[in-house]
Parts: C-alpha cells; structure tokens; sequence
C-alpha cells in the first residue's frame, strides 16, 4: 500500500503544520517518491524520522477511488437507515448499536480496519443471520428484513470490487526502514569491526534503543556497517542466498554500471567488502565514496522486495544525493520509479538542487518545502509549516541557496527557452535511441545538460567567442560547448526585429551545427495532428468532423497552438482551456507537453522537423563526448 495522504497523529509531529488546507494536521498530496526541501533547521529530518515513527498510521490509500467508496459508503448507510425508520425499527438486532455506527464513512484508513470493512461487516450480518430471531421492533419487521436483504444483494458486487481493490494493496504488513546520514560501508574502529556503531547511535539518539521492538518494532535502521557481514553469510550460506547477492550484483551491472561485470567480495583477509567493477577490483575505500553511497541506498531495499514480496516497505533516507554524481542521481530516480518498487514508497530530505531539477521527469514525485511559522514559547520548540510544491516552483531552488550546476559537470550544454522544451527534448532523444536500438550511453546531467534562458532573457546572455563587452553574461566562462535553441516565433516576417537579429547574430557564432531556430513558432508546434488529436480525445474534446487535415496540419507549424486549437480544431468548449489567458500560446506548457509525451511512443509519431532537430542534437552530444 502506498499513501496519497497520512494523518501526523505522532507526538513528535505536534508542531507541523500543512499549509493552505483547512486539515493541517494531515500530509497531502503524497506520491511515491516524497522530497522534503528547505534551508537548514526547517524541521526536514525530525519531519522524515517522525513519519516513521508513527505507530498506526490513518491514511488515505494513492491510486484507489477514495473518494468515490467514501459516497458509496454514505449512500448504502442513508438507504439502510431509511429503510429501518420507515418501518419505525430502533432496533434489529445488532444493526443500529453496534453496526452502524462503527462504519463512520468520513474517517480514514488504518491497517486491516476501514469504512469498507465495517460495511462487509454489515452486509454480511444483513446477509447471513436469521434476523427474525434478533432482539427488534417496528412495524411490518419481515418487510423491513426482506427490504434490506434485497438492497444488500444488489449493492454485493460494487463493495467486492472495493474490497478487492485494497486486498490486492494492502495484502502483507508495513516495514519502514530508516538510513540516516551517519552511514557508510567501512567501519569507524580498527578492531571488535563487528561492532555497528552508526545504528547503536541512531538507534539510542532517534529511537530510544527500541528500533525494532515494541510499538517500532516495524522499524529498521540500515547503515551499510552491516553490510560486510550480511554479504558473508549469504555467499557461505544456501543456494538462494547466494543468488540473492549475484543478482544484486547484476543489478548493479545492469543499472549503474554499464552492464561491466560486478562482483562483491567479504575478502577474508580484511573488514571491509571489495569490489570488483570490470577489469578493477579493488578495497571499496579505494574505489571511492560514490559507489558506497549507491551500494548502501540500494542493497537493503533490493534484498527487503525479494524476501518480502507481498509487504509494504516505507523507506526514508537522509540527503540520499551525498556524493553521488548528478547524473548516478537521475539514475537512481529512475530505478525507485519503476515498477518492481510498487509497494515501496520513499521519503527523502535533500539539499541538491540536481534532484530538484530531475523531478520534473517524473510524474511519481511530489516535493514539500518546510519552513519556520514561529518559536512557540509555552512549548519553547519551533513550530513549522509544510507546504507541497511542483517540481517547476522557482521558490524551490531560492529555498536550498543554490542554482542549478550540473552545467559544470558534463560536457556539453543544450539550451533552450523555458521547461516544456526540456520535456519534449528529452523525449525525442529517448524514442531516437531506441529507433536506432542503441540504449542510453549518453546520459543527463553527466554527458550533457540543459539551460533554460528564458526567451526574454536572451538579450543578456553573450555567445560572442571574444567575450562579453556590455553586460551580459558570457556563456563561454559558465560552459563549453553549446547547442542553442530558439523559437521561431514572428522572426520569419518580422526580420527586423531585435530577435531576428539576434538570432541571426547566435547562429553565425555557434554555426548550423550547434544551433537550430526552430522552423516552426515554438517547440509545441513541432507535434503532428495524429499527436494533437489524441491529446485532444484524451481530455473529453472532440476534434470537428469536416476538418481539413492536410491544412490543418500546415497551420499548426505557424499559429498560436492553444488559440488554433480552441477556435479551429475543437468542436464545442474545452473540458480544460488550451489557451494562456494572456496569450494565444498553450496554457500551462509543461503539463501539456507532458500529455502530448505520453501519447507519443515511437520515433515514427513525430513531424519530419522534430526528427531533423533531434538528429542533430544527438550529433552534437556524440561530437561534445568524444
């Protein structure tokens, strides 16, 4: 089971608040992977650490029609109440003292225990009990029976459909498991190594020296000091736990490593593992503090899933990007976003601005910042407010201090005008390389990344190869090579205009192979009509019937995308507006684009100028890399 929303029942999150909801002491908005941002002391880890502490959690299951079970609920309790007041009945049976009232529609989930349940519990008594020998009175008692046991009947199948939809959830129990930032694959004494001292002191300063009994007894804490035995026993231990470790090892390979063989080794004569990596095999102080952060973030997980299938695992990691590279962070997003983690959820703190940036590629995220409300001097702690954010929220990176600086790690610099021309970049090179069957050699934010300027913002960047003689920012002391992208805009019949010219200035700079102004008015208008109209049929529009497509699809290179759509392609008022209501261009770009990436699946789907454009990004990535 995974959590849309939690109730902060815990002590230890007396002081939190949601901000903007009316129900603040409730954690909306959750998805599967949850990042808690802001400055130092904002309360991110007491937060991260006291959702895990949680006893019994209230909750609100994500991916299940709460709301929609909550009305059926409301409505078969009404009809069952109504049923026994027309024929005058206080009581029958159990119904109205016990039953009834146990089933409170409005409240929230708990393990084994919710309004569904307690309405089993009812249909079933209504169902099953011969309720002409129960306590009772009323008028006409055997109508009022034969009335309810016919409405049960009917309503059977849909609470069966409810009730199967959380038995496939919630089937198993919940493990949380805790890595804080005190962790690491080497231990901190020369001797008695067996010692683990990061969780003796996590476990005394966090949890009382109760992690894992009593009411935590759910509770883990994993520090990767462990690691160097657990390895051991499992390579000197039966066929399957060997197995476990060789297919970790493939996982590795697969996942991080570019399938280069690897090997983990509790070698007899040291206390700490060795690790081999293709033709290099060495101590793993010896291969650097990366690798021992992605084997530590992954192995415990990955050995939790396969012993426990059918269990929930809720996992909550301290700053997991600590020494990690930005693009091995992309790449641990993507390995927690897919599939085989669907029972896993994650709550994270961080102070990177890389896993920020990342998010915006993912739909399974959802980002919270924390802040400070006030000093409550009757308690004298701090009290906080939680407030959740898109991954697009400027204020985020104001939050963390910092600007994005993956530029200065890769090789080469894709720039383009705002996020939504990332997003369908991305996409492009990602259907490219699979057109071509080649896998993803080249990667974000470690062989290239991208820099939004900002269309307006373009007069204050310099391109110029002697530097920057005004103002502007030079380009060539923040980055090497660049791959400039721009809109088209008016600039085909306004040759006059400052952009035109500007753009005309860039491209003699940069050259055609490291620049490209686009053919059409903007990277949205790169998409086909077959693309438009499912993104259209997708959100309940209908796309008129006497439509000329060969005009059509001329039409959308050059006009105002969303003020084309709502006037000439649609048929009716949109379900949603295409249309920015300050201008003709689509509303809400990056939501749209991400519509339109979803109904895209082959390279095949795009117009001839988004496979020339791609093709020569891809080449320039190649030429930045070699």
């Amino acid at each position: 089971m995974i959590f849309s929303q939690i109730k902060l029942n815990e002590n230890e999150l007396e002081n939190y608040e949601f901000f903007g909801s009316d129900d603040t002491k409730t954690l909306k908005n959750l998805s599967k992977i949850n990042i808690f941002v802001g400055q130092n002391n904002s309360g991110k880890s007491r937060l991260l650490r006291g959702i895990s502490k949680i006893e019994e959690f209230e909750y609100i299951p994500l991916d299940f029609d709460y709301d929609i079970s909550r009305e059926f609920v409301i409505r078969c309790t009404n009809e069952i109440m109504r049923i026994l007041q027309s024929h005058n009945s206080q009581t029958l049976g159990d119904i109205q003292s016990v039953l009834l009232p146990s089933i409170q529609p409005e409240s929230y989930f708990k393990p084994g225990q919710n309004p569904l349940l307690r309405l089993s519990d009812l249909f079933q008594y209504i169902s099953t009990k011969d309720l002409r020998g129960v306590s009772k009175n009323g008028n006409d008692i055997e109508g009022c029976i034969q009335s309810l046991k016919d409405f049960v009947r009917t309503e059977q199948p849909k609470l069966n459909d409810f009730l199967q939809q959380l038995k496939k959830k919630e089937s198993g129990k919940y493990t949380r498991m805790y890595i804080p930032i005190l962790r690491g694959l080497r231990p901190p004494r020369t001797e008695d190594t067996n010692q683990n001292d990061f969780h003796k002191r996590t476990n005394k300063d966090y949890y009382n020296n109760n992690a894992g009994n009593g009411k935590w007894s759910n509770n883990e804490i994993f520090t990767g000091l462990e690691l160097y035995e657990n390895i051991r026993k499992r390579l000197l231990g039966s066929q399957a736990e060997r197995k476990l470790v060789r297919d970790f090892e493939v996982f590795l390979s697969e996942n991080f490593f570019d399938s280069q063989t690897v090997t983990l080794i509790p070698a007899h004569d040291a206390d700490v593992l060795t690790v081999s990596i293709g033709d290099v095999e060495k101590r793993i102080y010896d291969l650097g503090d990366g690798i021992q952060s992605l084997i530590i973030l992954n192995y415990p997980i990955f050995e939790f899933i396969r012993k426990n299938p059918k269990d929930s695992l809720l996992v909550f990691i301290e700053e997991p990007e600590l020494y990690i590279h930005p693009g091995m962070q992309r790449k641990l997003l993507e390995q927690w976003s897919k599939s085989r983690y669907e029972k896993v959820q994650f709550f994270v703190t961080t102070h990177s601005n890389h896993f920020l940036d990342m998010t915006i590629d993912f739909s399974d995220i959802s980002i919270y910042r924390l802040s400070h409300k006030e000093f409550n001097e009757d308690k004298k702690e701090n009290e906080f407010y939680i407030e959740t954010l898109s991954s697009a929220d400027k204020s985020l990176l104001e939050s963390l201090g910092v600007r994005n600086s993956s530029v200065f790690l890769s090789n080469a610099t894709i720039w383009v005008e705002g996020i939504s021309d990332r997003i369908y970049l991305r996409k492009f090179l990602r259907l490219y390389l699979q057109n071509k069957n080649e896998s993803l050699k080249y990667l974000e934010d470690t062989h290239y990344s991208f820099i939004e300027y900002g269309g307006g913002n373009l007069p204050h960047w310099s391109f110029d190869e002697e530097g920057s003689t005004d103002d502007s920012v030079d380009t060539s002391r923040i980055v090497s090579d660049i791959y400039f992208v721009a809109d088209s805009d008016d600039t085909k019949t306004k040759t006059n205009s400052a952009k035109a010219k500007r753009l005309v200035h860039i491209k003699k700079i940069l050259g055609k192979k490291n620049s490209a102004v686009l053919p059409v008015r903007e990277m949205e208008n790169l998409i086909t009509f077959d693309i438009l109209s499912k993104v259209i049929t997708s959100r309940g529009d209908t796309v008129k019937e006497k439509i000329k497509i060969d005009v059509v699809t001329e039409d959308i290179k050059n006009e105002y995308l969303g003020h084309y759509i709502e006037t000439k392609i649609i048929s009716g008022s949109p379900k949603r507006r295409y249309c920015s209501q300050n201008s003709k261009t689509i509303n809400d770009k990056a939501g749209f684009a991400k519509e339109v990436c979803g109904q895209i699946e082959s390279f095949n789907d795009l117009s001839k100028e988004a496979k020339a454009l791609t093709r020569s990004i891809y080449k320039f990535i190649v030429a930045s890399n070699k």
